[in-house]
């Protein structure tokens, strides 16, 4: 494949994310940390135990980013190359985020076999083959947790966690606007098949985080106030209706 260096017809709503996710960069660092230390010993081993799986998710992310870049690039996808490569950053930041809570309140991750059913669901992800394939299971992901994120930011008056968890909101809904401009734009391609295979994938992905939730996060959850259930019901109902917009579920 030759080296493509120029573009000349460009899609403006990706560049316009990609300008909008330039504007809105932050750092980590620039955060004040002190008040993390001022968290109650309930709330920071809810924290580690809730914060375990997404720790091993942005990870995985922020590598999964490096790993799909050649794939759009094959693609002539150079759109969407461009919004994936901003996203890469923000998984950076989210894993960095999260692990330097551990490291502020001087705690490590539980054992990641304690959390089969997260194993789960980055197995599924590391078997996608296909971009579109992984932005689908990336897109489910993200909705598992940014209601995660919001529960932990809704859950505490401590300024450090509320601004924290406050920009990785902000870089999700981004993400999200980023899979409505793709699907958008490929989903009507799609055979009834990938179609029936992608709706059958998101439900396989929605019951691990229903065990998830029953199994491994209840209790840590509640140690933090959140409420399990509810953080599962509006997964399931987020999932549903994206595969609803992209007709999957038709």
């Amino acid at each position: 494949m030759a080296f493509q260096y120029f573009q000349k017809n460009i899609d403006q709503d990706f560049h316009n994310l990609y300008t909008k996710a330039s504007a809105e960069q932050w750092a980590v660092g620039d955060l004040d940390w002190s008040p993390i230390k001022d968290l109650d010993e309930d709330f920071k081993q809810g924290l580690v135990g809730m914060l375990t799986p997404l720790l091993v998710s942005e990870r995985g992310a922020m590598q999964a980013c490096v790993t799909m870049l050649p794939k759009v690039r094959d693609a002539e996808d150079y759109d969407s190359e461009l919004v994936l490569q901003a996203m890469g950053l923000d998984e950076a930041r989210h894993w960095e985020g999260l692990n330097r809570i551990f490291v502020e309140i001087d705690q490590e991750p539980k054992p990641i076999t304690d959390f089969k059913a997260a194993l789960g669901i980055n197995y599924v992800i590391m078997r996608c083959g296909d971009f579109d394939q992984w932005l689908w299971c990336i897109q489910i992901c993200d909705i598992i947790a940014g209601v995660l994120y919001n529960n932990i930011k809704s859950a505490t008056d401590n300024p450090l966690v509320e601004q924290l968890f406050e920009g990785f909101l902000r870089d999700e809904a981004r993400h999200h606007r980023f899979c409505n401009l793709f699907f958008g734009r490929e989903a009507s391609n799609f055979s009834k098949d990938q179609q029936r295979r992608y709706y059958k994938q998101g439900g396989k992905l929605v019951k691990k985080f229903e065990n998830l939730m029953k199994i491994h996060l209840k209790d840590y959850m509640s140690m933090m106030g959140c409420d399990s259930t509810q953080a599962f019901e509006k997964v399931a109902k987020a999932v549903e209706g994206q595969a609803k917009k992209y007709g999957f579920a038709d």
